[in-house]
């Protein structure tokens, strides 16, 4: 279980994902013709199609960013009277749980993802993420000829 922060762009949140990040600045990219923009990094060296995943960049263009932390799956055991436990801990940040990677039954609780999901007794398999309820500002900027992402605020 890891507490690495990821990123994406907050424009690209939706119900499929391109690939999360360590670092923003790897969904920069230069065209010779469309200059600089953000890409997701899997679709880099493929041609452009002017679809949702191309996010334009000039100098001094703010772009805000979520982040999210992975913490895996986990065994979710559900008895027969309603209660329920993991097979490990869970971090306490975590928000979004999910039953078999399914984004339709997403709750913010383990509690809600039993009850609301109506999750009958047995053994399911989960997992479970920390999302940002805040937005993280960044500036790009041209330095030496290099396209930079650089963190200048956050957006409640």
């Amino acid at each position: 279980m890891s507490d690495e922060i990821k990123w994406i762009p907050s424009d690209w949140l939706d119900e499929e994902l391109p690939e999360l990040q360590n670092d923003p600045n790897a969904f920069i990219c230069h065209h010779a013709e469309l200059g600089w923009m953000l890409r997701p990094v899997e679709e880099q060296d493929e041609d452009i199609d002017e679809d949702f995943s191309i996010l334009r960049l000039v100098d001094g263009l703010v772009v805000k960013f979520s982040a999210s932390i992975y913490y895996g799956d986990f065994e979710l055991v559900v008895r027969d009277d309603g209660s329920f436990e993991t097979d490990r801990d869970i971090p306490i940040r975590a928000n979004n749980f999910r039953v078999d990677r399914d984004t339709d039954g997403i709750q913010p609780t383990l509690q809600e993802l039993v009850v609301d999901g109506g999750l009958e007794p047995g053994i399911h398999a989960i997992d479970a993420c920390w999302w940002s309820e805040e937005e993280f500002v960044f500036a790009f900027n041209i330095v030496e000829g290099k396209g930079q992402l650089t963190q200048v605020g956050v957006v409640q």
